[in-house]
């Protein structure tokens, strides 16, 4: 099974589907959402970003700026131009336990899968022309999309889990 996309939204209404059983239903939601905070999305750590991924990273990407376009267009009409909140990107690494034990390997390998999922929304981001709301695409990406998150639920005891938590309550009680 692919990675999987986590949609949360401020109060409990949070939906975890496969991205096979949400696209394209789901994911044409995103806009029409603005309760939308952050969407979860969760890679292995044992593998590199593939086509399906950047492929979702690009659509989730411009769908989201999408979204941000109009509220910044809308909101240029109503005389009080301010940008609107902007839904976020979180990656999730998982099954950190699968990395090398030489904790220099297993940062490297990170920091790759993190440079990749940044890049991919980056480019989706330059081809979206990003300079309509007066941001560059190398600053809407990291606006858009957070540090990963490592975990593994494996390992005795598990790690990350509590950052995980830890967030999706930080994402729920803050308007960012």
């Amino acid at each position: 099974m692919g990675p999987s996309v986590r949609f949360l939204h401020p109060k409990p209404q949070r939906v975890a589907l496969p991205i096979s059983l949400i696209y394209p239903t789901r994911l044409n939601q995103i806009p029409s959402s603005s309760r939308l905070r952050r969407i979860y999305i969760t890679f292995n750590a044992k593998h590199p970003i593939n086509a399906k991924d950047e492929a979702m990273l690009a659509h989730l990407s411009t769908t989201l700026f999408s979204a941000l376009s109009s509220a910044w267009a809308s909101s240029l009409q109503s005389g009080d131009p301010k940008l609107p909140r902007i839904t976020q990107i979180q990656p999730i690494i998982t099954k950190a336990d699968m990395l090398p034990l030489n904790t220099t390997e297993a940062r490297v390998i990170i920091d790759r899968l993190q440079n990749d999922i940044r890049n991919a929304v980056k480019s989706s981001l330059e081809d979206a022309e990003t300079g309509k709301i007066g941001l560059a695409s190398d600053e809407l990406a990291k606006l858009m999309c957070l540090e990963p998150l490592v975990s593994s639920a494996r390992t005795n005891p598990p790690f990350g889990i509590l950052d995980i938590r830890k967030n999706i309550v930080e994402a729920c009680v803050t308007d960012v």
